[in-house]
């Protein structure tokens, strides 16, 4: 497919222009990083445009923060325990950006650590208060995945003044956590609503509902140190209870809305504690880069992440931008670090007509992959290799 591919791109012209709008190797590459390795392979002459890029995940704050010429602020917060730690979020004219991975986010904790009975969104809610009050923000992008918590978004409330009572009527102490969600009777909005009038946007790409076999605590639970059966079933019991008493403060918004079980319920939290709304986590960021125009003007595109499988197509970066590819009609370049289930990519709509290659050039253990120099010589030259092709079949077609 390749070949063809880039025999059609260099039929006959004098220059080429080519888009890099690679996405984070997670654990390995930043999006900025891969990008720049990517552009390291490309040949001297060709007009490169690079757009990093994220899906709301790891990333999304530099990539929104370079683009729109931001900065970032760096302050305290609490971390998934409790404890304070040093942290950033970003701000771009008066909106803030916030990645709640870096405060609420499993990478924070420790294996042992992992308890979603004990964890808490509070440091989400310790960002957007600052935000808001310090750098007087009118507007919010939440940025939410990776998280560490399930607790419904409770923890983020009551740090932005929701009082969560119980069956006394007494004050559930601070902070809110998982283990909270079915003592909570009574939940009260604050006095003095430092958010009213702020905008919120959820960036998510996660459909999950809140509850049920495809809900927050089913799905998602175990990776955040869900270790029983029991354990499951007194969470899922603490977030129907919370979200029965939400969904009565909150009629407007559905319990099972899509996206409700994101970041343990955060996404559902989110939409009734702040009256957010939901948009996909690629489209914030492309359109903060305006990636469809830089598209409709390359004669090929590369983008790439660390796993491609069948599904890559449900929102992640190489499908948002295998569309807009499709739009255009130009042809697309995958460079990822593992491929699983090639023959269902294949058959993907959307990212079936892609040219997708590994990056690893020889039996290597993933450790060694993962190395960011080793990860950045095996992208660059992956597209090296790539270009190879590409003037083979450029100089056959001046023969023609």
């Amino acid at each position: 497919d390749l070949v063809s591919v880039l025999y059609w791109v260099g039929g006959g012209q004098n220059s080429m222009r080519v888009t890099v709008c690679s996405n984070a190797f997670k654990e390995c590459l930043s999006a900025s990083d891969a990008c720049a390795a990517m552009s390291e392979g490309i040949p001297d002459g060709v007009d490169v445009q690079t757009c990093p890029l994220a899906d709301g995940g790891d990333s999304s704050l530099e990539v929104l923060v370079e683009a729109g010429q931001g900065k970032q602020i760096t302050t305290k917060a609490r971390d998934p325990l409790g404890r304070i730690i040093q942290t950033t979020y970003g701000m771009v004219g008066k909106t803030a950006i916030i990645e709640m991975a870096r405060v609420s986010g499993l990478c924070l904790l420790s294996e042992s650590e992992k308890n979603p009975n004990n964890t808490s969104t509070c440091g989400t809610g310790d960002l957007i208060r600052h935000a808001v009050t310090v750098q007087k923000a009118t507007s919010v992008i939440l940025c939410i995945g990776g998280s560490a918590t399930n607790d419904c978004g409770c923890g983020m409330a009551e740090a932005l003044g929701y009082q969560f009572l119980d069956s006394h009527g007494h004050e559930i102490p601070s902070p809110i956590t998982g283990s909270h969600m079915g003592q909570i009777r009574q939940i009260r909005k604050p006095r003095d609503p430092i958010f009213e009038g702020v905008s919120v946007t959820v960036a998510c790409d996660v459909t999950n509902p809140l509850l049920g076999p495809k809900g927050a605590t089913a799905v998602f639970g175990g990776q955040k140190g869900i270790k029983s059966q029991r354990q499951r079933e007194h969470l899922e019991s603490g977030m129907r209870n919370v979200s029965k008493l939400l969904s009565e403060m909150f009629p407007q918004v559905e319990i099972d809305v899509a996206g409700g079980g994101a970041a343990g319920g955060l996404g559902y939290g989110a939409l009734t504690f702040l009256s957010a709304n939901f948009k996909r986590g690629f489209d914030i960021c492309a359109e903060a880069v305006d990636l469809s125009s830089a598209i409709s003007k390359s004669d090929l595109v590369i983008t790439g992440e660390g796993h491609i499988d069948h599904q890559t197509a449900s929102g992640k970066v190489p499908s948002g931008v295998a569309s807009l590819c499709l739009k255009h009609s130009k042809p697309l370049v995958i460079i990822a670090g593992g491929i699983s289930n090639y023959p269902l990519i294949k058959k993907s709509p959307i990212l079936g007509s892609a040219s997708i290659f590994s990056l690893v050039n020889k039996p290597m253990s993933l450790t060694e992959a993962m190395k960011p120099q080793n990860a950045k010589s095996l992208l660059s030259e992956c597209v090296a290799n790539i270009f190879n092709i590409y003037m083979s079949g450029r100089q056959h077609s001046a023969k023609l």
